[in-house]
């Protein structure tokens, strides 16, 4: 029980951190007509080149974790040699 309150009152206070922040964005008249001009519709081209550009970053974010975890994978390879190693010495 104390430790769903705790967990409860963590995220509380790291929620209300997160609303202190979130500023308000001040925006200037040329960034108005900027996101303004945003609004436009896009072509077809225009919406296939965002799509593109959007999941060629998530598959860019994924093959670093992929990287990642064989790094991981490696390591653990390893101390689990040197384990068997040392279980080895200490049973001789």
């Amino acid at each position: 029980m104390k430790r769903k309150v705790f967990i409860y009152g963590l995220l509380g206070f790291l929620l209300g951190i997160a609303g202190f922040a979130a500023e308000e964005e001040i925006y200037d008249i040329e960034e108005i007509q900027i996101l303004e001009e945003e609004k436009i519709p896009l072509t077809k081209v225009e919406k296939a080149e965002q799509e593109l550009a959007h999941m060629q970053g998530k598959v860019d974010f994924y093959k670093r974790v992929v990287r990642s975890v064989e790094r991981e994978e490696a390591e653990l390879k390893e101390l689990n040699k040197i384990k068997m190693r040392d279980i080895k010495k200490t049973i001789k």
